[in-house]
């Protein structure tokens, strides 16, 4: 089953909206955002939804924790539903804040394309990364040419795996701070 929704609201300024559907393949949600006046987005569900977002000028910050933490093959098959997450990442890409939280993580390193350009993104945050999306770290730093700041959270079950600082110096990660700063601290 399908089901639509269309957010369009010229003057809104803060979006949150959390899907709650657990079965894969239950329900699709096709979701339209087009808020021009839109400063702060937080986008949520556990399957990835197809999320159609239209030009954000105003946007400041974006949270992004949508999709699967993990995508076994043998449950996905050939579905492609992960390459959704490019097409989320690319409508909000003025964001000044990006926010990429555990399973847009997962979805983005299984979509494995090139990142669009995260034209106004200054300030990054990869919460909860999988070692699997290590990968990405690089990716985001290529596609975002105003970046000054990046936070990278892996998740805390990596911390224990034999070789990982080897992991970390092998991937070249330039100059990332072990004192993360908070948005508070930004303004």
């Amino acid at each position: 089953m399908n089901i639509c929704i269309n957010i369009i609201v010229p003057a809104l300024k803060r979006l949150t909206l959390r899907i709650s559907q657990e079965d894969y393949y239950d329900v699709d949600f096709k979701i339209l955002i087009d808020t021009p006046m839109l400063e702060y987005i937080y986008l949520g569900d556990d399957y990835l939804a197809a999320y159609s977002v239209t030009s954000l000028p105003s946007l400041v910050q974006a949270t992004l924790d949508v999709g699967m933490e993990y995508y076994d093959e043998d449950y996905i098959g050939d579905d492609n539903r992960f390459v959704r997450a490019i097409e989320l990442i690319r409508g909000v890409s003025n964001a000044k804040y990006l926010s990429v939280i555990d399973g847009t993580s997962a979805a983005l390193d299984r979509a494995d394309q090139v990142l669009p350009i995260l034209h106004g993104v200054t300030y990054l945050e990869l919460d909860d990364l999988p070692l699997a999306g290590l990968s990405l770290i690089p990716r985001f730093l290529k596609s975002a040419p105003k970046l000054k700041v990046i936070f990278v959270k892996i998740q805390p079950e990596v911390n224990d795996i034999e070789g990982f600082d080897r992991m970390l110096h092998c991937t070249a990660l330039p100059n990332i701070s072990k004192n993360p700063i908070s948005l508070d601290q930004l303004f």
